[in-house]
């Protein structure tokens, strides 16, 4: 074989695929996880108070720990495996850790205090936090698992 009968895979192409490839599961991730927090707002349980005033507590607060939670994705989409299966393991999780925040903010029950009869939903005020270290957690696997595979 002589070196003009060599051919070789065009950089190009390669590159557009590993960009594409990356960034399908990313926005997948990240819109199961707005997804999740929308039904989080929509249908949890408001605080009520005495006076029979209700708050949308979470739909107030649900949505600092979203943005802390999509920035944690994007930071572990900056590093690319080389692995196509691998690059859908960070959007399963992020989906498994946000359905099951909107399932514990919806569906726990609340907390009756004092004699007054405040109803305070503090599952949904507490999910969203522990999703979002979670997901920090998940984001952090992803990366340095990326990371690690070229040492290898």
């Amino acid at each position: 074989m002589t070196a003009t009968q060599v051919v070789t895979e065009r950089t190009d192409d390669v590159q557009r695929d590993q960009r594409t490839g990356r960034m399908l599961p990313t926005a997948v991730a990240v819109a199961g996880l707005w997804l999740a927090m929308a039904l989080s707002s929509v249908f949890a349980p408001d605080l009520i108070s005495d006076s029979q005033d209700h708050v949308p507590i979470v739909a107030l607060t649900i949505w600092i720990w979203g943005a802390v939670a999509t920035g944690f994705v994007l930071f572990g989409a900056a590093f690319p495996t080389r692995d196509r299966m691998a690059r859908w393991g960070l959007p399963v999780a992020v989906l498994g850790i946000w359905g099951a925040v909107a399932l514990v903010s919806i569906y726990a029950p609340t907390i009756v205090a004092g004699s007054d009869g405040t109803i305070v939903p503090v599952a949904g005020l507490f999910a969203p936090v522990a999703g979002a270290i979670a997901t920090g957690y998940a984001c952090l696997a992803a990366a340095w698992s990326a990371v690690s595979e070229g040492r290898l």
